[in-house]
């Protein structure tokens, strides 16, 4: 009987050590692979439709938001915001100039990072929402406007979010 009760607690040590060293897997309609597919399957009727417009671009900011997870998403044009979800409506919201990280990013046909007190628009003071990436939407002429993922704090910009916006991004302008 020890000896049956000792395999079987070293089987479970085992077993956790591999799954803590080979980390959880994750279902894939939870994989942000499936959340960006499922996102621009869910916008694509308005871009083919509508094009790159103020209700295409408030689309893309609400189901961008919802799926993704972000503080706020925002589209804009070359010059001023389109569309804006989440927190800070009242001063990065439409019609508000575009943020001066986004312009630069369009311009550098780039995707770019924001930290905190850099070119997203304000000076942050009083604005929960603390870094952003900015990815340009490209059309056949050049940047058409540009995606910004927001996120509430000053360090959390990863690697993987700027994946996520250069993706969303290079989706989103195919299907222009």
């Amino acid at each position: 009987m020890p000896l049956v009760a000792a395999s079987t607690l070293a089987l479970v040590l085992w077993m956790g050590l591999v799954r803590h060293a080979f980390g959880a897997v994750v279902p894939l309609g939870q994989a942000p692979a499936a959340r960006m597919l499922e996102l621009v399957e869910t916008v694509r009727p308005a871009l083919r439709t509508g094009g790159f417009s103020p209700a295409t671009a408030q689309i893309l900011a609400v189901e961008a938001q919802r799926l993704l997870g972000y503080g706020a998403v925002g589209v804009t044009d070359r010059a001023r915001v389109l569309a804006h979800v989440g927190l800070d409506l009242d001063h990065h919201g439409p019609s508000t100039p575009a943020p001066p990280g986004a312009v630069a990013a369009m311009a550098h046909q780039r995707v770019a990072r924001l930290p905190v007190g850099w070119g997203h628009g304000c000076d942050g003071r009083d604005c929960p929402l603390r870094s952003a990436v900015v990815a340009p939407i490209a059309g056949r002429a050049g940047a058409l406007g540009a995606l910004i993922l927001y996120s509430e704090g000053a360090l959390n910009v990863s690697d993987r979010d700027r994946s996520i916006a250069q993706t969303l991004s290079d989706l989103i302008s195919t299907e222009l």
